[in-house]
């Protein structure tokens, strides 16, 4: 990454010898002094520790990535996942709330992905690490419980008989 000054520097040198040997004499690729030439107001007009030109931090419509964030971490707080075609209908509905235009912002894929990169978000397929217990898991448990504690009392097995071939939760007449 070069300066704003060093690459004037090298466009002068270029303009008077060739664009191939000004990047022989600095190390440079011929195509990037090539494109800092035809940027050169744009060198000239910036600070001259400037090394890059890419675009802003931040989005073009920051309200409107302050409610789509908080969309999303309210979803994912209460467990729920948030598809990128669920965020992405949201930020357009956001768009009309703040009356932007259709044809300044589209909601495409390459915002979307930028927009959580931008806040730290992660695109991930599940929220939670399990399945979610029904609920009369306890009851449901207890009456397994009862019923392995009966079949070893009638069959007389041995604590040392009985084992547990998974650890995978398995419920017998889920609904």
């Amino acid at each position: 990454a070069f300066t704003a000054e060093l690459k004037l520097k090298i466009i002068s040198v270029a303009e008077e010898i060739s664009n191939r040997a000004a990047g022989r004499k600095y190390d440079v690729d011929e195509a990037c002094i090539r494109e800092w030439r035809r940027k050169k107001t744009t060198l000239q007009n910036a600070n001259r520790n400037r090394r890059s030109f890419c675009g802003p931090k931040t989005g073009a419509h920051p309200e409107l990535e302050a409610g789509l964030a908080e969309f999303i971490q309210e979803r994912r707080d209460r467990g729920h996942a948030v598809s990128t075609e669920m965020a992405q209908m949201e930020a357009l509905r956001l768009a009309r709330v703040h009356g932007i235009p259709f044809d300044q912002f589209r909601a495409s894929r390459g915002w979307f992905h930028r927009f959580m990169k931008r806040r730290g978000f992660s695109i991930r397929r599940r929220t939670t690490l399990c399945q979610r217990l029904f609920d009369a898991y306890e009851e449901k448990l207890l009456s397994f419980q009862r019923y392995v504690i009966n079949l070893r009392k009638r069959h007389d097995y041995l604590y040392s008989q009985i084992g547990n071939a998974d650890q995978t939760p398995m419920y017998f007449e889920m609904p």
